[in-house]
């Protein structure tokens, strides 16, 4: 009777422990059903595409998630042909009828025009329209259409190299030029207010004229003018004199549409114009386009399409000709994701369309656009030499052997642990979602943290061998004293690099180097001690095992009792002897680097010394967290690469054996910007493209001072404009009427310039005879427009930052200034000898400044202004052509003026504001 009962108390216990298990497992998925519904409906694609990955794998027969995982794949472009196969599948379920439109969208990206055309008529007989109209799939029709027209026959391209790049940093890849003029970022001049309201995707850059050249004296830009409505359009502006512009003007059809054209490049002393447009004859996104100006008719030719494969259904844009008409550069995105691109180099061909394609297969083949260079195949495990000596010489020392033999093991452990990391992740991928076993997820963790122990072994093996080696290479230059391992700089002992340097130099850079290679592997250690706390707390959240969670814990507790490297200690160490490094070197190079790919070198390291130093300076109070010290480490790579390029620049004036691989190791880590290591530690791909080089000396926005006078606002400017070339405005003379600026700060010592984090345009005031220094950031003429710029300093880290302003060049209250900024800026009018104030008396009036219009006061201000000042005196002002400032009075008290303002701004009328006014004005 008592086994019976045990029997029925221990069967009752289990099912209670499996319902609330599956009461767990519910309450997840349905946790993950909501987040995904909440990402996918608000059009977060990105976001929501690992939710919706989690229930597929639960539920992979599931038509909604089907449905809403190859819709996410396709919105972000990450596998358009697994997109398909899901969206496929989910076609023959009962899921929103969509599912068709999406279809025929990743069939016109894949190519396959013809059945993309099948499934857009699909859509529309489903009772489609209510979410993409018949317009929109009219649109996307035309498109496949055209698509199939223009992908008949294909150019034949001759990529000369590439790279993968953000939208952000892809001009200075751009190494061609239609003329002697230059590339550069779009001029803050010929910036509307409507577009600075409106996000731009894609950052926008212009061709500036050479003075010297036989260019024309215009500027082809895009924009949307006063309006949004008919999209971005392409301008210019001619120059009248040798300081103005004219106001631009809109280029009329045939070049403009309803849609957007961006990236207007004149060619052949513009005779003929490059853009993009994603509304003329094209296959979907932004195709580019050529027109000819007729000198007769004083008109643009229709834009003709350049064709496939240099246009795709993906967005192509960004054609630039090099002057000869023998090269060009493009970008796209056709095989890219997010915000990123691919810039390619080609050849242009002499000849138009010449190669037939039959069949989607040679479509896709031709859209690669593959490089001409030879292909380098990797395979998964490198084939290692068997060890030997680095230094001719030392192979007959026993101890420096057997170190490189260990040297040699370790490698290979590291490459078989990586190839066990590889297959480890391909298993873990296919597992999917909430089905996936958490011992292979444990079994990847301990393989990379692994992974890293050996690396670090690496290191130091490495670094013991260098030491063993300079030792052995010092007693051929007893010239130069031994002071320790100088890990990087073992082309000090060299007598030429010695000759070169002189002996006191290169004494000091050794010793400097000792001790920077101390404090990097003490940094280094408490970097891997963050990285595995972080990978325990990474395990402790998937394991549920009481003993191995006990093991980790443990671990963890004896990580947490070893002491970190503090961040500020070693920032305010390493920033010195960083500085002390790039000066003894900077120093030497300038005085003999005057070959132009020497000096193209030398001013790329110097950048990459002065971005190091940056990072240093702006880290000082950082915490002791991965993330920070991770950024920290990014600093030390920079600073790398740039001792990497002075050595290249050394190694080529003296020719020494070092500069082929100096420029392969450079080539390598050139593109890895600001993305962190381990990144790259990832497996390769097994084909590598002839990659382009980024421009050493990115180009500068270059001022173009239109007859009318334009707030210069506040941007964050890459790159930074002032250098000591250009330096930063000190004590500039104001203008009569009303400006801000945001203050950043008063200091005894001028600013490098890293520490103004890229903010535009930066101006300085000379206090006590030039001691005090006051920098300043910004110029504006509205208060409206200085409190977004206030904003923007913030969020670049001057929190302390706040706003000035001048009325008549002498500083006044920010209510004061506001008052009186009907009173525009005389640019061109020094501040006058008598800074009396406007009157101050008691005798005022209020009137509220409605807002600038085109011309006609808005029907909408009308009838705020019946209900609330019916009988008041409406005033129009003329501010420029066509731009009129209207404003309602006159109230005898602030309370009544501020009445009719807050419901004008209630209204939406943003620019309301209340000014008042003397009576003797």
């Amino acid at each position: 009777m008592v086994r019976s009962c045990l029997k029925y108390l221990l069967l009752l216990f289990v099912m209670q422990l499996i319902g609330m298990q599956i009461h767990a497992q519910s309450a997840r998925i349905d946790s993950i059903r909501t987040a995904t519904k909440k990402q996918f409906d608000g059009d977060n694609f990105a976001a929501a595409l690992p939710y919706s990955e989690q229930l597929l794998a639960l539920f992979p027969a599931d038509g909604r998630y089907q449905y809403q995982t190859g819709v996410c794949l396709s919105k972000s472009s990450l596998d358009l042909l697994r997109a398909y196969k899901l969206l496929r599948l989910a076609s023959q379920k009962e899921v929103p009828v969509e599912v068709y439109y999406y279809l025929g969208d990743v069939c016109r990206r894949l190519y396959r025009f013809e059945e993309a055309i099948d499934w857009f008529r699909q859509y529309m007989v489903a009772g489609g329209g209510k979410v993409f109209n018949n317009n929109i799939v009219e649109g996307v029709v035309t498109w496949c259409e055209n698509g199939i027209y223009l992908t008949k026959y294909a150019t034949d391209i001759q990529v000369l190299g590439q790279a993968k790049v953000s939208l952000d940093s892809m001009i200075y890849y751009y190494t061609v030029s239609p003329g002697e003029g230059q590339l550069g970022p779009m001029p803050q001049e010929l910036i509307s207010k409507v577009d600075r309201k409106i996000p731009r995707r894609i950052p926008l850059a212009v061709y500036y004229p050479s003075a010297t050249s036989g260019d024309p004296d215009v500027i082809y830009f895009s924009s949307y003018g006063k309006t949004e409505m008919h999209g971005l359009n392409l301008w210019k502006t001619t120059k009248t004199n040798g300081t103005e512009w004219e106001q631009p003007v809109e280029l009329l059809n045939p070049i403009s549409s309803d849609g957007d054209e961006i990236f207007p490049i004149p060619a052949l002393a513009g005779a003929v114009l490059y853009f993009a447009s994603n509304a003329l004859f094209g296959m979907g996104g932004y195709d580019i386009y050529k027109s000819t100006y007729d000198p007769a008719s004083g008109k643009w030719g229709v834009p003709e399409n350049m064709g496939f494969p240099i246009n795709s259904p993906a967005d192509d844009f960004f054609f630039v000709p090099d002057k000869d008409g023998k090269t060009a550069m493009f970008a796209s995105n056709r095989n890219a994701s997010g915000d990123s691109v691919v810039v390619y180099k080609v050849i242009i061909p002499l000849n138009g369309i010449n190669q037939s394609l039959s069949g989607v297969a040679e479509r896709v083949a031709a859209a690669e656009l593959r490089t001409v260079a030879t292909k380098v195949v990797i395979t998964d495990t490198p084939t290692r030499n068997k060890p030997k000596a680095r230094v001719e010489g030392l192979q007959y020392d026993l101890g420096y052997m057997e170190l490189m033999t260990s040297l040699f093991l370790l490698q290979e452990t590291q490459d078989s642990i990586r190839k066990k990391v590889d297959l480890a992740r391909i298993a873990f991928q296919k597992e999917k979602g909430a089905l996936r076993n958490d011992s292979l997820g444990n079994e990847i963790m301990r393989l990379e943290v692994g992974q890293r122990r050996v690396s670090s072994q690496i290191a130091e093996l490495n670094r013991a061998a260098t030491f063993m080696e300079e030792q052995f290479l010092a007693k051929r230059s007893p010239e130069v004293a031994v002071t320790g391992p100088i890990s990087g700089f073992d082309f000090l002992f060299s007598k030429k690099v010695v000759d070169f340097f002189g002996n006191e130099r290169v004494v000091a850079l050794r010793r400097l180097w000792n001790t920077t290679v101390k404090l990097d592997t003490a940094f280094y250690a408490s970097l891997e001690l963050l990285r595995e706390r972080k990978d325990l707390e990474t395990m402790l959240t998937v394991s549920d095992q009481p003993d191995v969670v006990s093991r980790i814990k443990q671990s963890l507790a004896d990580i947490q009792a070893k002491e970190l490297l503090s961040p500020s200690d070693f920032l305010d160490k390493r920033r010195l002897l960083s500085v002390g490094i790039h000066n003894i070197i900077k120093e030497r190079l300038l005085e003999l680097a005057k070959d132009p790919e020497q000096y193209f070198e030398f001013q790329a390291a110097n950048a990459d010394m002065i971005s190091a130093q940056g990072i240093f300076n702006n880290s000082k109070n950082v915490s002791a967290t991965l993330d920070n010290f991770e950024g920290i480490r990014d600093a030390l790579w920079v600073e790398e690469r740039g001792l990497l390029r002075y050595k290249l620049v050394v190694a080529s004036m003296l020719q020494l054996d070092l500069v082929d691989s100096l420029k392969r190791n450079i080539q390598r880590l050139e593109h890895r910007s600001s993305i962190p290591f381990y990144v790259f530690e990832q497996p390769k791909p097994k084909d590598i493209q002839a990659s382009l080089k980024p421009d050493a000396k990115p180009s500068v926005a270059i001022a173009v001072k239109l007859k009318s006078n334009y707030s210069t606002g506040l941007i964050v400017a890459d790159p930074f404009p002032y250098s000591s070339d250009n330096p930063i405005p000190f004590d500039e003379s104001l203008p009569i009427g009303v400006i801000y600026k945001v203050q950043l700060g008063a200091f005894s010592q001028p600013i490098i310039f890293s520490s103004f984090k890229g903010l535009a345009p930066i101006t300085g005031e000379n206090l006590k005879s030039g001691t005090i220094k006051k920098y300043y950031a910004g110029r504006f003429f509205t208060l409206a427009d200085a409190q977004v710029g206030l904003v923007l300093a913030k969020s670049r880290g001057f929190k302390d930052a706040f706003l000035v302003s001048w009325l008549k060049g002498k500083v006044v209250p920010l209510t004061r200034a506001q008052n009186f900024e009907e009173r525009k800026p005389e640019a061109d009018k020094a501040v006058p000898t008598d800074l009396s104030e406007f009157p101050t008396n008691n005798n005022k009036f209020f009137r509220v400044v409605i807002g600038t219009f085109e011309e006609v006061l808005p029907s909408g201000a009308q009838g705020i202004i019946g209900d609330y000042a019916k009988g008041k005196e409406v005033a129009k002002k003329l501010i420029s052509d066509h731009v009129v400032s209207f404003s309602v009075g006159n109230f005898a008290n602030f309370e009544e003026a501020l009445h009719l303002k807050e419901a004008l701004l209630s209204g939406g009328f943003v620019e309301a504001y209340v000014a008042a006014v003397s009576v003797q004005e």
